[in-house]
């Protein structure tokens, strides 16, 4: 049977792990950010929709400035 010594040189490497993520000031904040506003599936599905529409209203954006239209479409009157 191994000695108390012994078993923690064995495992100091993953005692330091568990050390570094437990003193992580971000894991904490991110477990109760992640509890508090994705406690639903939909939450997720709302957040990812949301994403997505301020990414195709970014893309109008840019296609709607003049100098953003490609060369062959003519300007509407």
């Amino acid at each position: 049977m191994l000695r108390s010594c012994e078993l923690q040189g064995m495992y100091a490497v993953v005692i330091d792990d568990i050390h570094k993520f437990c003193n992580n000031p971000w894991t904490p904040a991110a477990a109760q950010v992640y509890y508090t506003h994705f406690s639903s599936p939909w939450t997720f599905i709302a957040l990812l929709g949301a994403i997505i529409s301020l990414l195709f209203s970014a893309t109008q954006a840019y296609f709607s400035l003049p100098g953003n239209r490609p060369e062959n479409e003519p300007t509407p009157r």
